[in-house]
């Protein structure tokens, strides 16, 4: 099974991954081009000939932006057959833990 690991938002907090959807910090509230953003990943995702058994989000604290490509995903990318989860930092362990993201 092939994984994709991705970051959220570069330059935030270090990842383990090499690919961000957002490249620079999303400091504007426009939630309809976040939204748009996150579906043009998700369409390349889909068009990709090495789509990926599971993808996992490594998260930052910008929620627009973490809420903006769950709309998305739970609109467009569950039907890529895609499983989700998402990574989260915590501090008493110093790791980042699962969070299977499912509807």
């Amino acid at each position: 099974m092939a994984t994709l690991d991705i970051g959220l938002i570069s330059g935030r907090h270090p990842m383990p991954v090499s690919y961000y959807l957002w490249d620079n910090p999303v400091v504007e509230m426009d939630f309809n081009k976040m939204e748009r953003h996150a579906l043009e990943f998700i369409q390349k995702l889909a068009w990709d000939d090495h789509e990926p058994d599971n993808l996992r989000l490594f998260v930052t604290g910008y929620t627009p932006a973490l809420t903006s490509f769950l709309n998305m995903w739970a609109r467009y990318g569950y039907m890529l057959g895609v499983k989700l989860t998402l990574m989260h930092w915590d501090n008493e362990v110093e790791e980042y833990v699962p969070q299977e993201w499912g509807l």
